[in-house]
């Protein structure tokens, strides 16, 4: 196990990195890790623990009763209320059967891997933007942290120099906001957004309120009935067994958790699609932004609104702005504007204050 860890570590997608933001890192970093917390928590009570007891005759000896627990255990349980009696036929009162505790683990893990995918997707196909985003951001925090002068310098220099590149060797290309989708939403279809069974928080929540037993639920059953056979001096001897399925009290618990959290991480999610959303198609705002990191630097000649749209909307781009706001994430805001600083003093002057260079050569030469 600790082979395989280091392994997947060793890929460079897998590895710790700061190219997104706090929403980006609750769904790809803590659902992760809560999800693969969970898994080892139910698979621990799986293997060490007992995960089913069941009660049976008297007459049962010890190895009756482990190989009664086993077979409940591989062959799955059904649910039939106190309150109601236990139905004669067989294929009426296995029909409901409750299936998904012995895959519980398994189930946890795919989650886990669902909520990494987005992130793998992003960090394989971004490579194909023109720009190394990771190197990018981690000189950002070198910047940030370093407190000699000289290696903030030569750090600021390189943000620099590498954005400068981008900017002027992709003008020509599509770039990485407009070949890659930020957010990989994995949604399910209208019958599982409509259907009451399947909105276990809520009825968690009017239990509550109505002051019932919240634990009391068919989806994750205390006491449940297994049906199995025994083979004795050529018979075969049915018997009815009532059963405790202990790892229910987990399971229980943690999806619980795993829906609320969930929920307030769709909420977050959709928050922050709509912001990068705004950040790629709402130029002013941008505009603006710009203009106030520019000013706060002490930059002078930033003053003119429409010399900033320029360097917006002729050099940055949507692009730019996304890599300076995974910037300001990264390094923070002082690191940001001592960039963008560095990239106005890169920018044409001519280009700039609106002229157009080429076409001026051109005319000079027609006169001469």
């Amino acid at each position: 196990m600790d082979k395989l860890v280091r392994v997947l570590l060793s890929v460079r997608e897998f590895k710790v990195r700061n190219d997104d933001d706090f929403v980006d890192k609750l769904n790809r970093q803590y659902s992760v890790s809560l999800l693969v917390t969970f898994s080892l928590i139910v698979s621990t009570k799986q293997f060490v623990g007992e995960p089913i007891k069941c009660w049976c005759p008297a007459h049962f000896t010890e190895s009756h009763r482990d190989y009664a627990n086993t077979i409940c255990w591989l062959s799955n349980t059904y649910y039939v209320p106190f309150e109601e009696g236990i139905p004669t036929d067989i294929g009426v009162r296995t029909r409901p059967k409750i299936s998904y505790y012995q895959w519980v683990p398994l189930v946890l893990l795919i989650e886990a891997l669902m909520c990494f995918i987005p992130c793998l997707i992003w960090r394989i196909l971004h490579k194909r933007s023109g720009i190394n985003l990771s190197a990018i951001l981690d000189v950002s925090r070198v910047c940030e942290r370093s407190t000699y002068g000289e290696v903030r310098e030569k750090s600021g220099r390189y943000l620099v120099s590498q954005l400068h590149k981008f900017f002027t060797v992709q003008r020509g290309k599509k770039g990485c906001v407009e070949n890659i989708s930020k957010r990989c939403c994995l949604v399910g279809g209208k019958r599982y957004a409509v259907d009451p069974k399947r909105l276990y928080g809520l009825e968690i929540i009017r239990k509550l309120i109505e002051g019932t037993d919240w634990t009391e639920i068919e989806r994750f059953p205390r006491v449940t009935l297994c049906d199995f056979k025994i083979r004795h001096l050529g018979r075969l001897l049915p018997y009815v067994v009532q059963c405790v399925l202990t790892i229910n009290l987990f399971n229980e618990k943690i999806f619980l958790i795993i829906w609320f959290w969930f929920l307030i991480l769709s909420a977050l999610t959709a928050l922050s699609l709509v912001k990068w959303f705004t950040l790629a198609i709402y130029w002013p705002g941008q505009v603006d932004y710009v203009r106030r990191q520019l000013t706060s630097i002490g930059v002078d000649d930033c003053s003119v609104k429409s010399r900033v749209r320029n360097f917006v909307v002729d050099y940055l781009r949507r692009d730019g702005l996304f890599v300076l706001k995974l910037l300001t994430l990264g390094g923070g805001e002082m690191v940001c504007a001592e960039t963008l600083s560095g990239l106005w003093s890169n920018y044409a002057p001519d280009r700039r204050y609106g002229r157009d260079v080429t076409n001026a050569k051109r005319r000079r030469d027609d006169c001469v």
